[in-house]
């Protein structure tokens, strides 16, 4: 075999690897493309993602607290253990009658609603500032020379 044909046998077997390489990273790129798609996990193992779905969900929302109400007399130990004070007066906690809920319901409802009408004017006040600055702008654009209408 001469240099020649050898030189042209290589050129032919580089552009055959290239060619398949190429088709090869487009595998590979609609692969990776499938496999981050999370609808094909969905479509294809429907009980997996579930049961992913629920450990994710389970791991996601906090635990329920635990309120654990010990007697006086541990309390007393406790705090001279640590030297805290202990107050024995339970603090009144404020109730809301009907009447504070009624009045805290109908308040967040104008408050609402005044936030809302503000939203309305503002969007008016710069729509007219909009068409304000449009119609200058026009007008800066007139030729001065040019005839008229209307004259």
């Amino acid at each position: 075999m001469s240099e020649l044909d050898r030189a042209s046998q290589i050129r032919q077997s580089m552009a055959y690897v290239r060619h398949e390489l190429d088709d090869e990273v487009d595998d590979i790129r609609e692969s990776a493309h499938t496999l981050a798609d999370w609808h094909y996990y969905i479509k294809n193992y429907p009980w997996a993602s579930l049961g992913a779905a629920a450990v994710i969900g389970y791991l996601v929302v906090p635990r329920k607290l635990v309120i654990e109400r010990p007697d006086p007399e541990t309390l007393e130990k406790l705090a001279r253990k640590n030297h805290l004070v202990v107050d024995r007066k339970p603090e009144k906690q404020a109730r809301t009658g009907l009447l504070g809920t009624a009045f805290s319901f109908v308040g967040g409802l104008v408050l609402k609603t005044a936030m809302a009408q503000v939203g309305h004017q503002l969007a008016a006040a710069m729509d007219t500032s909009k068409s304000g600055d449009q119609s200058a702008k026009a007008g800066a654009h007139v030729n001065p020379h040019s005839p008229r209408e209307g004259s």
